[in-house]
């Protein structure tokens, strides 16, 4: 038997869970739990792949999903750029802008002070959690 290391180990169960979870979803079809027309088997999603690359179809979508993608973040990009400048030329410009943007690193800090106040019913709650991303050692 060939024992392996920790990191090769780790790397295995990286490889096998999606396989498994492939092979789970596509049983499950098969044995009825489902329905293929709202959540289809691993099965019919690569026949579908296969005749979609055959006849040409496929190049077209993705051609069209990129062109989306692309107009959609210049159409995000360019006025969040212009209005990044103005706010960093313009004080007036800054102040109007700053509280609908709130980002950086006082954009998650609480906006009002804590209190004793009983949250009653209907009255709107917004939790905000701020959050740092670390890697773990």
């Amino acid at each position: 038997m060939i024992k392996l290391s920790g990191k090769a180990r780790e790397r295995l169960l990286y490889l096998i869970s999606p396989i498994g979870l492939v092979v789970v979803w596509q049983l499950l079809l098969m044995a009825g739990i489902g329905d293929r027309r709202f959540i289809p088997a691993p099965s019919d999603i690569a026949q579908r792949f296969v005749k979609l690359i055959g006849n040409g179809e496929l190049e077209w979508h993705v051609a069209v999903t990129l062109y989306r993608v692309f107009l959609g973040y210049i159409i995000g990009a360019v006025p969040a750029v212009a209005i990044g400048l103005l706010m960093a030329m313009f004080r007036p410009v800054r102040i109007f802008f700053d509280p609908l943007i709130a980002a950086g690193p006082n954009g998650s800090k609480p906006h009002t002070n804590p209190s004793d106040r009983i949250i009653e019913e209907r009255t709107l709650v917004v939790a905000d959690w701020g959050a740092n991303r670390c890697r773990a050692p």
